[in-house]
């Protein structure tokens, strides 16, 4: 009885976590196409992204439990990430790390979240699909994709153990300022 309490109460903090992604992609989605498409907002939001994960590990708080507020807020930062260049896995684990989460505990409730986002996105893009693909290439890649997620999250799941979000801060700083860099001379130095 006290485990499917738990599983109960897990499930109410994942269905808190995706509401904010939900109302942001609804109510949001065109306006963030408008604004935050291009190599600038992106390079900018990949270095904004990259200085978060660095406080997220200097400043992560000791308090352990997830609770209705700790979803909520890693709801929030999932739904930040539905701008282009914030990494949603990464968003919602540096989150849960501010929050008090233990390492791989914010990482599995990030990847669960994460899941119910993309399944939920899936599901919206299908109307805009003309021609769906026939059932046999569809099963093939649903399988196939299956399968690479649960090895792309088992080592992931393996890595945060031992491992911290800096590399992916560097990373983002890398990739961010290349961005830039491109828009600068994209915007500079073309003669027309």
């Amino acid at each position: 009885m006290e485990i499917f309490l738990k599983e109960r109460t897990y499930i109410k903090y994942l269905f808190i976590g995706t509401i904010p992604a939900v109302i942001g992609g609804i109510t949001l989605e065109e306006k963030i196409d408008t604004v935050f498409r291009g190599v600038l907002p992106i390079g900018i939001a990949m270095i904004a992204t990259g200085i978060f994960y660095l406080i997220s590990e200097k400043l992560k708080s000791t308090t352990k439990n997830l609770d209705n507020k700790k979803s909520l807020i890693i709801g929030l930062a999932q739904m930040c990430a539905l701008i282009p260049g914030i990494s949603r896995s990464g968003s919602t684990l540096a989150t849960g790390l501010l929050t008090g989460m233990e390492r791989t505990k914010a990482a599995e409730f990030s990847f669960l979240l994460g899941s119910i986002a993309i399944a939920g996105a899936g599901v919206m893009q299908i109307k805009d699909v003309e021609t769906l693909p026939p059932m046999d290439v569809s099963a093939i890649g649903l399988i196939l994709s299956a399968i690479t997620s649960y090895f792309a999250i088992k080592f992931l799941m393996k890595f945060y153990q031992k491992n911290t979000l800096r590399p992916f801060a560097y990373y983002l700083f890398c990739i961010g300022a290349i961005a830039i860099g491109l828009f600068i001379d994209i915007k500079f130095f073309t003669p027309f």
